[in-house]
């Protein structure tokens, strides 16, 4: 398979997976159901990462409205990439890494946010990100996927991935 080829299906993967996300949020909400902020579910695959060369940059805009929690936030977020706003969307998921930086989640939704974007080098950053923070809370088989994600995207971050998450076995 080649690069066009695997990034047409991770992103095509990645859209499906967000409809799914949102469905179930709107669902979960309408019948009570109180999500947790502390674990989202999450499409495809995540941020910048400690040491191990460029970083994707958080933007320096912020919205700053003193209501909005984790959970308002990772909603909005959604919506906004659901309608196209990819800017409002990345900006949001960077509020919500703030508030949650060890959440690999965020990190993962972001990665795609950039992918929808075509910014490849910016979603490998968070993905790498994300598949550190899942190794640390030793969910190696989400790591190893996003590791295999990352593969379609920069063979060379790929691999020092698959290194780093070799050592932690």
């Amino acid at each position: 398979m080649n690069n066009h080829t695997a990034r047409y299906t991770l992103l095509a993967t990645a859209l499906m997976l967000s409809t799914v996300a949102v469905a179930i949020d709107s669902r979960a909400a309408a019948s009570g159901y109180q999500l947790d902020t502390d674990r989202f579910a999450w499409p495809s695959a995540a941020m910048g990462y400690s040491g191990h060369g460029n970083q994707a940059a958080a933007p320096t805009e912020e919205i700053s409205d003193p209501q909005l929690d984790p959970l308002t936030l990772w909603q909005a977020a959604r919506r906004a990439a659901w309608e196209s706003d990819l800017k409002r969307s990345s900006t949001l998921y960077w509020q919500l890494i703030g508030l949650q930086p060890e959440n690999p989640d965020a990190y993962g939704e972001l990665g795609n946010v950039f992918v929808q974007q075509g910014d490849w080098e910016a979603a490998v950053d968070v993905y790498y990100q994300a598949a550190e923070l899942l190794a640390d809370r030793g969910e190696m088989m989400m790591a190893w996927r996003l590791q295999r994600i990352i593969r379609g995207f920069d063979h060379h971050r790929a691999e020092a991935l698959h290194e780093h998450l070799m050592r932690r076995r």
